[in-house]
């Protein structure tokens, strides 16, 4: 099939949904998918969407999605001969959430459009759909496919912003409570698993059971949309800990925070909270791929975290993983640094440091959970490691 016939399909697949497709130049002229002077078009302009895009166009060939003045979300996706932009094809404009029409009357009128425009708000409120941003970028990592026959990661796509909010290092956040009853434990252990990039975590069913503090007492979605933005504000440091630059790693909480500012639905804003935790960890997890380490090590650096309470050994790891023990333990020794059995015993210590600095296990407990056989094995290697023994560990952070 040709690209006309696939774009065709596509557009048609988007009919259905009432998104638009547009197809601009090189120079964001409007080849087809609007009429000129159309509505949608000026608030591509005038949101500043349509400079976003076309800067972004210039320097970059993978998709991007970006959030205007308006509060409007489009996704684009370039296409260059050599390094000359020639086309943009531009998927929107949609509402990330469920917009009222104040809502956007503010924001028209913060932009100065002009009062034609601003009194058929309830209009283009009826005209534009509204998709949640999981299902914006599967409509992005389609029309890619569709452009080159390149099957793309969703975690590819790229956040288009033109600044990086300051932030203040002096934090409300770095004064986090350290509770005794398992929370903290198992926060940090998410965190971790973003850190390390880990693909396969899963949250442990108990962390449902926890009960979080009252960060707006008396209203329920406030106080869920602050609690998004404390764990992002976590999230993003480990994702910055686990290699991501920082401008990109702070524009994405930004985009989380915005989108969650504009709903006015609970359950959506705990739906961004998982969707964040799974974009960051996935792009940690490619940016360590890049960095030099394979897929075959960083699966099995996965899988470690995902089963450090069980007793590791190279056979069982070799034999999960489907490799050869003398090639993984060659391999991982050659791109981590270290041999493959000080990397178990260093995650296992690292998790039991958490465990003794915000729970009330006992060393017994401890070391069973992390499937050493013996109390006085598991603190040798803790004092090897740290230079402490448990109970002294956990006395000095008392």
């Amino acid at each position: 099939m040709d690209l006309e016939s696939k774009l065709n399909v596509f557009q048609e697949f988007l009919d259905c949904a009432e998104v638009r497709l547009w197809h601009f130049n090189g120079e964001m002229r409007l080849l087809s998918g609007q009429d000129d002077g159309s509505i949608f078009e000026t608030l591509f302009r005038i949101g500043g969407g349509k400079q976003l895009i076309h800067e972004y166009s210039m320097k970059n060939d993978l998709p991007g999605f970006c959030s205007d003045a308006a509060s409007l979300l489009w996704l684009a996706i370039p296409q260059h001969i050599e390094t000359i932009l020639t086309d943009v094809y531009v998927i929107g404009p949609v509402f990330g959430s469920v917009t009222y029409e104040q809502t956007l009357l503010d924001s028209l009128r913060k932009l100065q459009f002009s009062d034609n425009l601003v009194r058929e708000a309830s209009a283009i409120l009826e005209k534009i759909p509204t998709v949640q941003h999981t299902l914006l970028v599967q409509y992005g990592v389609m029309l890619y496919r569709c452009l080159t026959d390149v099957k793309l990661d969703p975690a590819d796509l790229q956040l288009i912003t033109n600044s990086v909010p300051k932030r203040n290092a002096s934090s409300a956040m770095d004064e986090e409570f350290i509770s005794r009853d398992g929370t903290y434990a198992l926060e940090q252990q998410l965190f971790q698993a973003v850190e390390n990039g880990n693909i396969h975590y899963q949250h442990p069913q108990e962390i449902f059971s926890k009960k979080a503090g009252v960060l707006c007492l008396g209203n329920p979605l406030r106080h869920a949309k602050n609690q998004l933005v404390a764990c992002l504000t976590l999230i993003t440091r480990a994702a910055i800990r686990g290699g991501m630059p920082e401008e990109m790693a702070y524009s994405l909480s930004d985009w989380y925070i915005q989108m969650s500012e504009a709903t006015n639905d609970i359950a959506e804003v705990y739906q961004y909270s998982q969707e964040a935790f799974k974009d960051f960890t996935k792009r940690v997890h490619k940016l360590k791929l890049s960095s030099g380490r394979s897929k075959e090590i960083q699966e099995c650096m996965s899988y470690i975290e995902l089963h450090f309470q069980q007793c590791l050994t190279l056979e069982t790891l070799a034999k999960s993983l489907g490799y050869s023990k003398n090639y993984l333990s060659s391999k991982f020794t050659r791109e981590v640094g270290m041999s493959l059995s000080d990397y178990i015993t260093h995650i296992k210590i690292e998790h039991s440091k958490i465990w003794l600095k915000n729970t009330n296990k006992s060393i017994q407990e401890i070391s069973d959970e992390l499937g050493y056989n013996s109390i006085s094995y598991f603190s040798a290697l803790f004092r090897k490691q740290t230079g402490f023994t448990p109970t002294a560990y956990r006395n000095r952070i008392e």
